[in-house]
Order: C-alpha cells, then structure tokens, then sequence
C-alpha cells in the first residue's frame, strides 16, 4: 500500500514535469516564430532603406569633373549610371 502511494505520487510529479516541459517549449515556439517574423520584416525595411540610399546617392566626382570641363552642369549626364 505504501509502495503504490509513493509510485502514484512519482508518477504525478513526472506527468506534472512533462506538462510543465511542453507549456515551456511552446511558448519557446511561440518566441521564436515571433522572432523570425521581426527578423524578415526589419531585413525587408533594410533592404527598402538600401535602395533609397541608392537612390539618393550623389557620385561627386562626377558632378566635379563635368563642372571642371564645361564650367556648367550637364544635366544630360545626371543621374551618374
């Protein structure tokens, strides 16, 4: 009788730790799908952010060259390929 308490509380205690484990690998499941989504969206934010600085990028060398040659700028020439 002892013997069969003591197995029954055992048990208890090892289905109550395997519950508790898959709460908490869910919940890990959980974090990291939540990370992976803020990782694609900061990655795509990073890449509209690089095409704007792409765009807006000003080659100097360029415009200095064209305004030494001709003493005017050649809008023919811009924006720089």
């Amino acid at each position: 009788m002892i013997k069969s308490i003591h197995e029954e509380a055992a048990r208890f205690t090892a289905e109550q730790t395997l519950m508790d484990s898959n709460i908490e690998i869910r919940e890990l499941k959980h974090l990291l799908l939540v990370a992976e989504d803020k990782i694609v969206k900061l990655e795509e934010q990073n890449a509209k952010l690089l095409k704007a600085v792409e765009f807006h990028k000003v080659d100097l060398e360029l415009i200095e060259s064209d305004i030494d040659n001709k003493g005017e700028f050649d809008e023919r020439k811009w924006p720089p390929e």
